[in-house]
């Protein structure tokens, strides 16, 4: 997709995930510099993953950058806010995309 292809090109390895628990089962076998999830995914979506992962792989939350092609939603717009997240809504930018992705990884350098 247009992430892939916007992240592809400036350098990154992308692996995608088709479903909140395939993510789920990648970020178990190994860490991320940066994970972009959707809000909105088939059996798990964005707060479930995240949750999960809360119990899973804590260090790993201060690397995620929600998206979604919903506007927010009062119960969404509060989810953001408790997570402290960055959330992307499409239209992507790829400007915006490839900073927050540099921001969170090189976050992540350190």
């Amino acid at each position: 997709g247009f992430l892939v292809e916007i992240l592809e090109a400036s350098g990154h390895a992308v692996d995608v995930a088709a479903s909140g628990q395939s993510a789920l089962s990648q970020l178990k076998q190994r860490d991320y510099q940066a994970i972009i999830c959707d809000l909105r995914m088939p059996h798990m979506d964005g707060p479930g993953l995240y949750e999960a992962l809360k119990a899973l792989k804590p260090h790993l939350l201060e690397r995620i950058i929600f998206a979604t092609g919903d506007l927010l939603n009062e119960t969404t717009d509060s989810f953001l806010k408790s997570t402290g997240r960055p959330c992307i809504e499409k239209p992507f930018m790829p400007a915006q995309i490839r900073e927050l992705v540099e921001q969170v990884a090189g976050e992540n350098e350190a």
